[in-house]
């Protein structure tokens, strides 16, 4: 059951076996027997790792697949993104975000972080009115 297989792809991450839990995770989609938890759990590896391009890919298998992304998914992924500087795909990330879920603190504090980093001082101040119009606090985290 998924439980299990997550308890095992848990360990591999917490490892930093991200390619076994990689490969792990590629079997049990194959056999369908994986969850969203599943997919966050490598997609956390990946990221902790510095692995953006597998990042951007699990999220798209999650597309593909009945596991949706959820706010977890995509904040991982924008933190991802924030992290190697990729301010673009942070973008893009939080609009797929934002047309399934609200956005949290998380998600654009990285933004935020990312765009900041890049000097998009545009960028910088319309997330600030959309963390107001989604009534996400400024000051946390």
């Amino acid at each position: 059951d998924c439980v299990a297989h997550n308890v095992a792809l848990r360990a591999c991450a917490t490892g930093t076996q991200w390619a076994l839990a990689l490969h792990r995770l590629q079997d049990l989609v194959s056999r369908g027997v994986v969850d969203t938890v599943s997919f966050n759990t490598v997609i956390g590896a990946c990221s902790q790792a510095g692995f953006l391009g597998w990042v951007l890919k699990l999220l798209e298998s999650m597309e593909s697949t009945a596991c949706a992304p959820d706010l977890i998914s995509y904040s991982t992924g924008i933190r991802a993104c924030q992290r190697k500087g990729e301010w673009v795909w942070a973008l893009e990330l939080m609009a797929r975000l934002r047309q399934q879920l609200r956005p949290d603190t998380v998600a654009f504090h990285s933004l935020l972080s990312v765009c900041g980093r890049q000097r998009r001082l545009d960028l910088v101040l319309e997330l600030m009115q959309d963390m107001t119009s989604c009534r996400v606090r400024h000051d946390v985290v």
